[in-house]
């Protein structure tokens, strides 16, 4: 994938060594091409509404021209946003209908802006900018009637809101701008947009520690690098905002109920999702996490399975198959296991947690359970011999927030009851759907025959039907591996994966000698990875890393391993591997790609220096050697940046062709850049592990010594009452036990990468020398 870091260095890329004012135009014109070959180009559907006059008074569902959050409705007119004040109500009641006017947001002309700060006479400090403002007043009106809106409502404030004050207006001139807006999505206090060159922008109510209430163009930790759609959402399903703030749903659960509450300051997560143009695969994209679109929550039934559309709301993400069927399924980065600094615990090693009422801010580090929740199926929306061409579904969907907890959410669909269009719409446990018809003249429902789900296929989903069986064309992700455990003392032991998938866990694995079977499995989790790299060219594998925890039935081991074979050196060695993993969270590393992985032990000491690598059996090397099989792991990158292949094609055209010259110093050119680029984060990611490695020992010893001796060591460990400084150590243990282990591993996967580059680059390199010779004396 070509990155936005690739374009910023091409774009500073040093000229031509000779004067070529031709080559040198076509080179940047090439350039420009890739830059926008690299971008999404999804064609988002164009907003129905001419001017503000055809809003409609309230929205009911969200599409990529109209949203909400929990404060407004927002809507694009021309490629420009509008926003007017939203009354939310409990799950199942219509929004209030008011007839305050639309207006469109802030100074910068209903587009992303930023004032001046260096001008602080010119900063608005007034009721102008409606989007810090509450108009309407906190949430008595859930108990009032509609026509008492007035009520509840600051008229007077709406009036003055996006209107700036006698002095003129002063914007960032460092800020990016826009020219126009193609697609937004909203959730609790936040508005999002993308524009016509690709780039999100986004803005909140609330401000925080990371991000001001202003509108911000940085996404990630430091919140300084911009988001472009990548090329692989073409054409992509949906896009969707799912926001947790203490104001709205004010905290979620986990599995097992238990309840997760940072407090009314800090409780804040946010998640993006996309559902893949092929409709198989879901995307998401942490707040905190560089703004790569590399990250996916498990589709149902392990991925074989294939969906229409997508929306989200505080983490929960609802799907909608060509059967009607509805799924939905609280997922984020700490819910998925991928947060570095919370603390986990895998099934009955949960069960004697403390639970935390809402409101304790305690249950913020508290131990999320693993596995995550799985997929909610929903009671179909009608009987299958009730749906024909007055009677059908839309794939136009939309979830929301009603309240606090995971269960206040609401579903809604649009389609069409008896030939009237609306919305059929339930309460997230609720069994039954009901129906709203739309007002009249609302341009928000208008949809054409592609959106239409078949009343045929529509009938093939009845409340017992098996909806797994319905997939089952569908093609399946996983696939069989082979490969080798290396334990102490030379003792290799075959290794076989039945279901290995990227994308979903655990796996099902054996570690297999003489008649021995032992049955295992394997879960992982996505690994944290603060840093960006050069992906790898087209058809290429890329490399995935996780960590990962085996569960076993320990018992059920040891009576396979009965009689001679438990007391010979492979029983011994097996056995000391089992006591070295039984509830050990996290004790793995593993890097993959569709072809195979390599499984690293985070502890050398304990566990040596090699464990697993398993491969498709077209791959398995002849050699029974481990180190061969890691070679041959490796050997899948060989290659991955697809240069090689570029210049064959280059090769293959006539010389001084058309753009042909250009193509060639193109190529040259990028290459250097990239080459650069994989050493640069090789470096970052080496110099992060020295660092978090030094510091998380003096956190160690300081949590273990100072800070123990100073709470006269009352820590109780999963005793019945509350663990008094049960915050710090999960922190703290965290930090010392996940994230500098994470860092070696990227610097090791980059090093692997960047030397896997380094070897194709040099392989090729006097090739593309005469090439560029030849291309730089083209007329």
């Amino acid at each position: 994938m070509w990155t936005w870091i690739t374009a910023l260095s091409l774009a500073s890329a040093p000229s031509l060594a000779g004067p070529n004012p031709a080559l040198e135009a076509d080179l940047q014109t090439l350039q420009a091409q890739r830059w926008q070959d690299s971008l999404d180009s999804t064609e988002y559907a164009a907003s129905p509404y001419q001017s503000a006059a055809d809003l409609p008074p309230v929205l009911e569902v969200e599409t990529a021209f109209q949203a909400f959050n929990d404060y407004y409705y927002f809507a694009l007119v021309d490629g420009r946003l509008y926003y007017k004040p939203r009354f939310k109500r409990p799950a199942g009641e219509p929004d209030w209908v008011t007839d305050l006017p639309w207006k469109l947001l802030g100074h910068g002309g209903g587009l992303p802006y930023r004032l001046d700060h260096r001008k602080a006479e010119q900063l608005d400090t007034t009721w102008a900018d409606g989007d810090r403002n509450g108009f309407v007043h906190d949430r008595a009106f859930e108990t009032a009637t509609p026509d008492q809106w007035r009520d509840y409502i600051d008229v007077a404030g709406w009036e003055a809101a996006s209107a700036w004050s006698d002095e003129p207006i002063a914007l960032d001139p460092e800020f990016p701008s826009a020219e126009r807006l193609i697609a937004i999505t909203a959730d609790a206090d936040e508005i999002a947009v993308l524009t016509s060159d690709r780039r999100m922008f986004y803005r909140r109510k609330f401000a925080n520690i990371f991000v001001s209430a202003e509108w911000q163009a940085g996404w990630g930790q430091s919140k300084d690098l911009p988001v472009y759609f990548p090329e692989h959402l073409s054409d992509h399903l949906g896009w969707s905002l799912g926001r947790i703030t203490a104001a709205g749903v004010g905290y979620k659960e986990g599995p097992d109920g238990r309840i997760f509450e940072w407090g009314p300051a800090a409780v804040s997560m946010e998640t993006m999702v996309w559902l893949s143009p092929d409709g198989r695969k879901i995307y998401y994209l942490d707040s905190g996490t560089p703004p790569e679109v590399v990250h996916f929550v498990e589709a149902p039934f392990r991925g074989q399975w294939r969906g229409e559309a997508i929306n989200s709301a505080a983490s929960t993400v609802m799907l909608i198959d060509r059967f009607g069927a509805v799924q939905t399924k609280i997922a984020d980065f700490d819910l998925l296991g991928s947060t570095p600094t919370h603390p986990y615990c895998y099934n009955q090693e949960c069960d004697d947690e403390p639970f935390y009422a809402p409101g304790d801010i305690r249950s913020g580090m508290a131990d999320i359970r693993l596995p995550p929740e799985g997929w909610m199926v929903h009671s179909p929306v009608l009987p299958p011999e009730q749906w024909d061409e007055q009677n059908f579904l839309t794939r136009r969907i939309s979830i929301l927030q009603t309240g606090k907890g995971n269960a206040s959410r609401e579903l809604r669909i649009v389609g069409m009851k008896e030939g009237e269009v609306g919305t059929w719409y339930k309460a997230l446990t609720d069994t039954v759907w009901s129906f709203r018809a739309a007002a009249p003249g609302d341009l928000g429902f208008a949809f054409t025959d592609e959106d239409r789900l078949s009343p045929s296929e529509l009938a093939q989903y009845s409340a017992d039907a098996d909806l797994q069986a319905l997939h089952a064309a569908e093609p399946s992700l996983d696939q069989e591996l082979v490969g080798k455990l290396a334990l102490r003392e030379g003792v290799v032991l075959d290794f076989v994966i039945d279901d290995f998938n990227l994308e979903a866990s655990p796996w099902q694995a054996h570690i297999r000698w003489r008649e021995v079977d032992l049955p295992l499995q394997v879960h992982v989790v996505q690994a944290w990875n603060p840093y960006m790299a050069p992906h790898s060219g087209p058809g290429r594998p890329e490399i995935h890393s996780y960590e990962a925890t085996l569960s076993f039935d320990r018992a059920d081991l040891e009576r396979r391993m009965a009689g001679g074979e438990a007391s010979s050196v492979e029983g011994l060695m097996i056995r000391s591997l089992l006591e070295e993993l039984e509830n050990d969270k996290f004790a793995l590393v593993i890097n993959a790609s569709e072809r195979g992985f390599e499984v690293l032990p985070k502890s050398k000491r304990r566990m040596g220096k090699g464990f697993a690598v398993a491969l498709q059996p077209t791959l398995r090397p002849e050699s029974e050697a481990v180190s061969d099989w890691f070679t041959a792991f490796w050997n899948t990158q060989a290659g991955h940046m697809g240069w090689t292949a570029e210049l064959a094609a280059l090769s293959a055209q006539p010389q001084c062709g058309q753009g042909w010259a250009a193509q060639v110093v193109e190529l040259d050119q990028r290459i250097t850049t990239e080459r650069k680029e994989l050493n640069q984060v090789w470096r970052e990611a080496r110099r992060f592990s020295r660092f978090t490695f030094t510091t998380s020992g003096l956190m160690y010893v300081t949590q273990a010594k100072t800070l123990d001796a100073a709470l006269d060591n009352r820590r109780e460990w999963r005793g019945t009452e509350v663990r008094p400084n049960e915050l710090r150590f999960n922190v703290i243990t965290g930090v010392t036990s996940r994230i500098p282990y994470l860092a070696a591993n990227i610097a090791r996967v980059q090093r692997a990468r960047a030397q896997a580059a380094a070897s194709e680059a040099e392989a090729l390199q006097p090739e593309l020398d005469a090439l560029v010779e030849i291309a730089e004396a083209c007329d």
